[in-house]
């Protein structure tokens, strides 16, 4: 990201800034810190746009029913570290796991794919970490509105599906570019081949998500709810450990 600064060792680092060393010593979890260019931090370190935001979305998630997980990250501490290069604002947050892109990144290059209930959670968890946040009165897309966020979930859920980038900008598919080339070559498909698509859409709940998400008007595009509807997908771990654990209070009673 442009306005973070890169560190080559995490340990190197604890030692040489001030206040690391503090907060490892509070934490009994791994965290991840992030470090910003000194030309995109704040004077005062609670006036950076990004942790005023994740403070807002922390007072809302405490204040609201806590009947559902948590789908944003959970920042833990803030500072500031100045350096040869300025005042950078650090931001500590949970440790997450690997980036979509980089997964993706990671099966492709095995030849492997993600397995259906995969595709089904992350897109899930996508569309309701966008329904939080815009509940809360924030809006991903930063200058733009919340039917922009509904754009590009609907570009995450077709990368999860498809394991490739929708429009595929630097790069091409090869089903598309053979289609393509077809048509270039050939003309137009045939008309009677429209209603074999229709078909298709009609009975596939996942194209209908991702269609109804990715609109030019921003209008027609579904909501994050009614998205949200098309995805038939239960937490089968969440049952499986509550299971567990109204057996475990049964066995020892």
């Amino acid at each position: 990201m442009e306005d973070t600064a890169s560190t080559t060792s995490l340990d190197m680092a604890a030692t040489q800034l001030f206040g690391w060393p503090e907060i490892f010593k509070r934490s009994v979890q791994w965290v991840s810190i992030k470090i910003k260019k000194a030309r995109a931090s704040t004077d005062e370190v609670e006036n950076d746009p990004e942790i005023k935001v994740m403070r807002e979305l922390e007072k809302y998630h405490a204040e609201s029913p806590q009947d559902r997980p948590r789908r944003f990250v959970h920042i833990l501490d803030w500072f500031h570290h100045e350096g040869p290069s300025g005042i950078h604002n650090c931001l500590v947050t949970e440790l997450l796991g690997p980036s979509i892109s980089a997964i993706l990144t990671s099966c492709n290059e095995m030849d492997d794919f993600l397995a259906p209930d995969t595709i089904l959670r992350a897109s899930r968890q996508v569309l309701e970490g966008i329904e939080f946040a815009h509940q809360a009165g924030f809006v991903h897309g930063g200058s733009f509105d919340y039917r922009h966020d509904l754009w590009k979930a609907g570009c995450v859920i077709f990368t999860l599906f498809y394991q490739a980038w929708p429009f595929f900008h630097g790069g091409f598919h090869p089903n598309n570019f053979y289609i393509r080339t077809l048509v270039e070559k050939l003309g137009p498909l045939p008309p009677a081949w429209d209603s074999q698509w229709d078909e298709m859409i009609a009975g596939d709940k996942k194209l209908q998500d991702e269609i109804g998400l990715l609109q030019y008007e921003p209008e027609e595009r579904v909501s994050v709810q009614e998205a949200l509807s098309f995805i038939d997908w239960v937490d089968y771990r969440e049952e499986t450990e509550e299971a567990d654990a109204d057996e475990a209070g049964n066995s020892g009673e």
